[in-house]
C-alpha cells in the first residue's frame, strides 16, 4: 500500500513536469502561440500632430501668353511643395494677403492686365465666397489685414485708406499729394493694430522714397505721416514682440534687405538697423509669423527666396513668381 502511494506521487510529479515543459516549448524555445505573436508586426505609432509653425505662402504668377496673359494667385508650402493655382480666367488678381484666421484671402482685381481701375475682393481658399469689397474707382491696391481681422488697410488712388469690414466704410488715413508725395503704398499694421507703416514716393519720377507711419484710428483722419526710415521702400512689420514692447520691421533700401527693431510707434531703435546678406536684389519682403524667416521677391530672376534673418542659414530659392508682394500665412496649416 505504502509502495502504491509512493508510485502515485512520483507519477503525479512527472506529469506536472511534462505539462510545464510543454507550456515553455521545451529547452527555452517559445511555444507556437508565442511564435505567432512574435511574427505579428507591432502597431504603427500614430502620426505626429501638424507642426503649427509650418505655413503657406501666397503669391502672384503670370500665366498664359500674348493676349491670353493673366496674373493669378498661387499658394505654396514653405518647403517648395504643393504649389496650387487659386484663381482662373482673364484679368489680374494682385497683392493677395491672408486674413488673421487664415480663412480668407483679400486681393486687388482688375479685368485686364494694367487695369486703371482695381477693386478689393476677398475669397475663401477654395475659390468660393468671392465678394467685392470696394467700389471707389481708381486703383485699390496692396491690402493688409488688421491683426484682429476687422479692418483692411490699402492704397486707394495713391493714399493710404482703411476699410471697416463691419460697416464697409472707407476712411483715408493720408492725403494724396501731402508734402509733395505722389504715392503711398504697401501699408502694414503694428502688432497692436494702433499704427500703420507704409512706403511713400516723392516727385513725378519717384526719385526719393521713405517709410512713414500714421495712426490707424479714423478719428482725426487724415493724419500727418511721420517719417521713420529715410530711403526705405517695401516694408513688413513682424508681430512678434519682446518684453519691452519692441518688434521688428523688414524693408529694402536700394534693393538691399534690412531689418530693424522698432517701438510700438514704428520708430527704429538707434543702432538696430542691420543689412541681411542675400544672393539677389531684394524687394517686397514679408515676415514669417514667428519671425524666424523672411520671404522676398528677387528682381534678378523673378523668384521668391526665403532667408534666415540671423544669417545662420543660406537663402534658398522657393519658386518662380511675379513682381508682386508675397504674404506668409498664419500658422494654421500643418505639413502636407
Amino acid at each position: 500500500m505504502r509502495r502504491a502511494m509512493l508510485m502515485l506521487v512520483v507519477l503525479t510529479v512527472l506529469a506536472l513536469v511534462v505539462t510545464l515543459a510543454g507550456c515553455s516549448g521545451g529547452n527555452g524555445a517559445p511555444d507556437e502561440a508565442t511564435v505567432d505573436t512574435a511574427k505579428k508586426p507591432l502597431p504603427e505609432p500614430p502620426p505626429p500632430p501638424p507642426d503649427p509653425t509650418e505655413c503657406k505662402i501666397v503669391f502672384n504668377l503670370e500665366t498664359g501668353h500674348a493676349r491670353k496673359r493673366a496674373l493669378h494667385i498661387f499658394t505654396i508650402n514653405t518647403d517648395g511643395t504643393d504649389q496650387q493655382q487659386l484663381t482662373e480666367g482673364a484679368g489680374e488678381y494682385l497683392d493677395p494677403t491672408w486674413s488673421p484666421d487664415g480663412q480668407w484671402l483679400c486681393y486687388s482685381y482688375g479685368p485686364v492686365l494694367g487695369s486703371a481701375t482695381r477693386g478689393l475682393c476677398r475669397m475663401r481658399l477654395d475659390g468660393s465666397g468671392v465678394e467685392q469689397l470696394t467700389f471707389l474707382g481708381g486703383r485699390n491696391e496692396w491690402p493688409s489685414w488688421s491683426p484682429d481681422g476687422t479692418r483692411i488697410a490699402f492704397s486707394h488712388a495713391g493714399a493710404i485708406a482703411v476699410l471697416d469690414l463691419s460697416s464697409m466704410a472707407v476712411t483715408d488715413l493720408t492725403e494724396l499729394g501731402w508734402s509733395g508725395y505722389t504715392m503711398d503704398y504697401s501699408p502694414k499694421w503694428s502688432p497692436d493694430g494702433e499704427t500703420i507703416i507704409f512706403g511713400a514716393r516723392l516727385g513725378p519720377n519717384a526719385t526719393y522714397e521713405t517709410l512713414h507711419t500714421v495712426p490707424s484710428t479714423t478719428e482725426g483722419a487724415p493724419h500727418d505721416p511721420a517719417p521713420v526710415v529715410p530711403g526705405g521702400r517695401w516694408v513688413d512689420w513682424c508681430h512678434v514682440e519682446d518684453g519691452d514692447g519692441h518688434s521688428q520691421i523688414t524693408y529694402t533700401i536700394a534693393y538691399g534687405l534690412y531689418i530693424a527693431t522698432v517701438d510700438a510707434a514704428g520708430v527704429p531703435v538707434a543702432g538696430s538697423e542691420q543689412e541681411i546678406t542675400v544672393p539677389t536684389r531684394a524687394t517686397q519682403p514679408d515676415w514669417a509669423p514667428d519671425g524666424s524667416a523672411i520671404v522676398y521677391n528677387s528682381l534678378d530672376d523673378d523668384s521668391l527666396y526665403i532667408v534666415d534673418p540671423t544669417g545662420q542659414e543660406d537663402a534658398r530659392q522657393l519658386c518662380a513668381a511675379g513682381w508682386y508682394p508675397p504674404d506668409w500665412s498664419p500658422p494654421i496649416f500643418g505639413n502636407e
